[in-house]
């Protein structure tokens, strides 16, 4: 017999609006496109009782995703939302690139309806042409009291389009707590003292270097960095670094990319900014950089001191480092890895490109990583991780004899009562090497401890693309 559901008696009846409120808000997608089919839209079809709830809760109406569907009629929907959402504030992500000449009055209204309401903005992020976000970034920060999040990609990810904010640091933004600019982008003036106190989350991949350090400077809070510092210009005239360390004193997470060039070559650049720098609390450290130049300059490498220096300057429990070098940037010989290890001594995690490392630096690298014995000592007690992503060899023979050589000094080294540091390979590595079946050392592709730490090491920065 068929089962007749009495609505009026149904469990669902009795739920609290209150518990329905909480229950919907959960419902919502990440990235909330209106679409009858998700969140709000659908939850508010369902009865009469529900869409009263829903309507006249404003969370549910506060972040909108704004992409490039023609057929879409965001200027009414964008009204709505924003109706809706009242006091709560108001977030959008804008994603269109390139505009369709068809559609550039339809998005330029739309861009005017949001600058309309600039001041209920909180979390926004958008990616397109310079001409089109102009608007949305002349009212930041004088017309946005409450925003706490702001991202801007370039359109194109080779764009030249330079995206400036004029008067970044004439207001304060007290709500600001993440920062994202994926974009050539200047910020103006500088010579003002204006902090952003409460920055925790900061992300700038295409700004110049004394931009990027003056906003560091401004960041006493910052917590997360990812930033990338070009070198590759001849010049930056009239750019000067602070005469003072800039202290980062709540920073544990930074990504470091570098671009070396001509100054670095004269004897500036990249060391010069890494001798600004003070991180006494820094546990993770991911440095990659590469060279523009194609001469083989003995100047033109990476500034090893002057990084050796600010790990011993900061002096801070340093736990997790990468090292990733693309290029002829110099190589590292083995007598600079004993002085390099005395400075990182909690490291639970290290990992190297064979592009900056040596073969012989990489056996001294191993040897001072093993336990002690009669012959080295132990720099780093803690290590759990050792990767290598590639070898500075163009014989894959060679290379195969030192991942042999590396793990025999694990296996000698390491009392049987100890695991050996985990032994992480890039992909062609791995796929080359085979594991003797008695060895106690394990061995992993980069990509699979990726994924094991997706939530820590390798955890997403909001707003920010890759390295």
């Amino acid at each position: 017999m068929a089962l007749v559901l009495n609505r009026r008696r149904h469990p669902v009846c009795y739920i609290p609006p209150e518990l329905l409120v909480k229950i919907f808000i959960n419902c919502l997608p990440c990235d909330p496109c209106p679409n009858g089919d998700e969140a709000p839209l659908n939850i508010s079809s369902v009865c009469s009782t529900w869409r009263q709830i829903a309507i006249s809760t404003q969370q549910l109406w506060s972040h909108i995703f704004i992409t490039d569907r023609p057929n879409c009629h965001y200027i009414s929907i964008v009204e709505t939302w924003i109706s809706r959402s009242l006091n709560y504030g108001f977030s959008f992500t804008l994603r269109w690139c390139p505009v369709n000449p068809q559609y550039e009055k339809k998005v330029r209204q739309m861009i005017d309806l949001l600058v309309e309401h600039c001041g209920t903005w909180r979390e926004v992020a958008f990616t397109l042409p310079m001409s089109y976000a102009s608007p949305l970034m002349s009212v930041i920060p004088t017309e946005t009291p409450i925003l706490e999040k702001l991202a801007v990609h370039s359109a194109g990810h080779m764009s030249l389009a330079v995206y400036s904010i004029d008067e970044f640091f004439s207001n304060s933004l007290p709500s600001l707590t993440h920062m994202s600019f994926q974009a050539h982008t200047t910020f103006a003036p500088h010579n003002c003292p204006l902090r952003l106190e409460n920055l925790c989350s900061l992300s700038l991949l295409m700004a110049d270097p004394f931009t990027v350090m003056d906003i560091l400077s401004r960041s006493p809070r910052l917590e997360d960095a990812t930033i990338h510092v070009d070198y590759g210009k001849e010049s930056f005239p009239g750019s000067r670094l602070p005469k003072e360390h800039v202290s980062l004193a709540c920073l544990h997470f930074l990504r470091l990319a570098a671009t070396l060039g001509q100054l670095d070559a004269d004897g500036g650049g990249l060391g010069e900014f890494l001798e600004k720098l003070h991180l006494p609390v820094v546990k993770t450290l991911f440095l990659g950089y590469k060279s523009t130049r194609c001469d083989r300059n003995e100047n033109n490498t990476f500034p090893w001191k002057q990084f050796v220096d600010l790990l011993c300057r900061s002096n801070s429990n340093l736990q997790n480092l990468e090292i990733l070098g693309i290029g002829d940037c110099g190589v590292v010989g083995p007598s600079l890895i004993p002085g390099f290890l005395a400075a990182v001594p909690d490291l639970k995690y290290l990992g190297v490109s064979g592009s900056p490392f040596s073969s012989s630096a990489i056996y001294t690298l191993i040897q001072h990583l093993s336990l002690p014995s009669n012959r080295c000592l132990r720099f780093t007690p803690s290590l759990e991780s050792f990767s290598i992503l590639s070898f500075f060899s163009p014989d894959e023979t060679r290379g195969s004899r030192l991942l042999n050589t590396i793990v025999d000094q694990l296996e000698c080294w390491t009392p049987l009562d100890i695991r050996p540091p985990l032994l992480i390979l890039g992909h062609r590595l791995f796929e080359s090497y085979s594991l003797p079946s008695e060895s106690r050392v394990e061995i992993i592709t980069y990509d699979n401890w990726k994924a094991q730490h997706k939530h820590d090491l390798f955890k997403d920065t909001w707003g920010a693309q890759s390295l």
